[in-house]
C-alpha cells in the first residue's frame, strides 16, 4: 500500500518502455508519416493540408528536438501540429503492450500495481496516488483501469469509477477520453465534419476514444480536442489543469519524477519552489526524486537548481530500476 500521499510526475520517458516514441523520435516519425496520402487526406477534411505541408517544411529545417519545442516558436502552425501529434501517436497506444505477460518483470506499471495491492477493491481505493502527465498517451490510466477491472472483478463502469480515486492530470491534455460515461461525447456522422478550429477544448467538444490503434476521422477529431501546446498555457482550461496539478503535488509528501526531461517551463508550471517548503512541513518523510536517464552533470545540477529539494538517481537508472531502488514502495 502506498501509506505517505504520492505523485508521480510523468514525462516522455516513462511511456517508452510501452512502445511510445521519445520526442525526437515523435518529430522524426512525423517529417515522414505526415507526407502519406492518408495524412494528407485527413488533413484536407480538417482543412489544415495547406498548414501541414507547411509544418512539414519547416520541421526539416528546425534546430529543435521535439514538436513541442517548435510549436513553442512557430505558434501558427498549432492546429497542424496537433493533427500531427495525435495522427503519429495513436498507433501505439496498442493494449497487448501493457499487459504483454512475457514483459511484466521490466514492467514499472507492473510494479507499481503491485506495490498497492490490496485484499479488496475497498481497501485499494485507500492508496495515497496522483499522477501529474505532460504526456499525451492515456498508458498509465489505461493499465490501472484494466488492472483494476481485472483483479477486482469490476465491470467498465464500477472500474472507471475507481480510476477516478487516482486522479491523473493530463496537464497538456490527452489522446481523447477513455471513459465512455464521458458526457462530452460528441456523435460525429459523415455529414457533420468540423474543422480543426472547431474542436477545440474551448468548445467542449472532448470526447471518448478507446484505447486502441485506429487511425481514422473520429479517433483523430478526439485526440485533437483535447491536446495543449506549451505555448497555450495561458488558456483557461489549460490553467485549471495545472491549478489541479499543482494542489496534488501542494498535498503531497512524496514526489516522485520519472522520465521527465526538467524543462524550465513545465517546472515552473509546477509551482514546486512554493510547494518545498509546504512538504517539509507535512512529513519527516517528506521527499522529491526523479530519474535522469542520460543526463550529464551539468544537466542535472541545472535541474536541482530548479527544484532544490530534487534528488537524482543514477543516469542510468530507467523507471523500474528507481523505483526498485528508490525505497518508497
Amino acid at each position: 500500500m502506498i501509506t505517505e500521499p504520492t505523485v508521480l510526475v510523468l514525462g516522455a520517458g516513462a511511456s517508452i518502455g510501452y512502445g511510445f516514441p521519445s520526442g525526437i523520435q515523435l518529430l522524426n516519425e512525423i517529417c515522414e508519416r505526415c507526407k502519406s496520402r492518408d495524412a494528407i487526406g485527413y488533413a484536407m477534411n480538417l482543412n489544415i493540408h495547406r498548414m501541414l505541408h507547411g509544418l512539414l517544411i519547416e520541421l526539416e529545417k528546425a534546430p529543435v528536438q521535439s514538436i513541442d519545442e517548435f510549436l513553442s516558436y512557430q505558434k501558427d502552425f498549432t492546429e497542424a501540429g496537433k493533427f500531427a501529434i495525435a495522427y503519429c501517436l495513436i498507433p501505439y497506444e496498442n493494449e497487448t503492450a501493457l499487459t504483454d505477460r512475457t514483459k511484466r518483470s521490466s514492467s514499472w506499471y507492473q510494479y507499481l500495481f503491485k506495490a498497492m495491492e490490496a485484499p479488496t477493491i475497498e481497501e485499494f481505493l485507500k492508496n495515497k496516488l496522483s499522477i501529474v502527465t505532460f504526456n499525451y498517451d492515456r498508458s498509465i490510466d489505461r493499465f490501472l483501469q484494466s488492472a483494476m477491472q481485472v483483479m477486482y472483478k469490476l465491470d467498465a463502469a464500477k472500474s472507471f469509477e475507481a480510476l477516478n480515486h487516482f486522479p491523473i492530470h493530463h496537464v497538456h491534455g490527452q489522446l481523447g477520453s477513455l471513459d465512455f460515461n464521458d458526457k462530452k461525447y460528441w456523435e460525429l456522422t459523415n455529414t457533420n465534419l468540423p474543422s480543426a478550429s472547431q474542436i477545440t477544448p474551448a468548445g467542449g467538444l472532448v470526447r471518448f476514444r478507446p484505447y486502441n490503434n485506429e487511425v481514422n476521422h473520429r479517433a483523430l477529431m478526439a485526440a485533437m480536442a483535447d491536446l495543449t501546446i506549451i505555448h497555450e498555457g495561458d488558456n483557461t482550461l489549460t490553467m485549471d489543469k495545472f491549478r489541479l496539478a499543482n494542489e496534488a503535488c501542494k498535498n503531497a509528501t512524496r514526489i516522485m519524477f520519472l522520465g521527465f526531461g526538467y524543462h524550465e517551463v513545465n517546472v515552473q508550471r509546477l509551482k514546486l519552489t512554493k510547494i518545498e517548503n509546504n512538504i517539509l512541513r507535512m512529513s519527516v518523510n517528506a521527499a522529491i526524486g526523479g530519474t535522469c536517464w542520460g543526463m550529464t552533470d551539468a544537466e542535472k545540477n541545472k535541474a536541482t537548481r530548479l527544484i532544490p529539494m530534487l534528488g537524482l538517481c543514477d543516469p542510468k537508472f530507467d523507471c523500474l530500476t528507481y523505483l526498485r531502488n528508490s525505497g518508497w514502495f
